[in-house]
């Protein structure tokens, strides 16, 4: 009697530990009527520590895309200033960019290949979010990749579109 009393408080103990150790996330789907329903993560769980990396989202119309940050000084400093939105312009074909009010710190690299979805940093005050693949040969500071690029390129239309940057 005494060994089951035992046994039933250690098989207690370990049921209440393994809970405890569980790690549940929430997710939210995006607005009705968007076209890409990719799960976004609650703002709790998109918290940027200095050079750790992390995940803000940019808003297009009604369609949300999760960007996952570079770990460096250039993305935690415009992950500070954010929510940010901005009226982007249409370059060359393949991307969308806007000038800053202000100048981030540069870590700008040589890029031989660009990717759909990139955000990156020209100079150290151009915003510049790629919606094509390509060779390169300009120099930019990472800021973060888009996760999903689907439907992006249609999102970003064919002439200026307003982004909305929020953590």
């Amino acid at each position: 009697m005494k060994y089951l009393k035992i046994l039933s408080m250690f098989c207690i103990f370990c049921f209440v530990f393994i809970l405890s150790s569980c790690n549940i996330k929430n997710y939210s789907n995006l607005p009705s009527g968007s076209e890409t329903e990719t799960p976004v993560k609650d703002d709790e769980d998109m918290e940027l520590n200095d050079n750790e990396g992390g995940f803000m989202k940019i808003k297009i119309d009604n369609t949300i895309f999760e960007i996952s940050l570079e770990k460096n000084s250039t993305a935690d400093s415009f992950y500070d200033m954010l929510p940010q939105s901005l009226n982007m312009n249409e370059l060359n074909g393949n991307e969308k960019y806007c000038y800053l009010d202000s100048s981030l710190p540069a870590n700008s690299e040589k890029t031989e290949k660009i990717y759909a979805g990139d955000i990156m940093l020209w100079g150290n005050n151009c915003i510049v979010i790629f919606y094509e693949t390509f060779s390169s040969g300009y120099s930019y500071s990472k800021i973060g990749k888009i996760v999903d690029t689907t439907n992006l390129k249609k999102c970003l239309g064919s002439g200026s579109v307003v982004v909305d940057f929020i953590k």
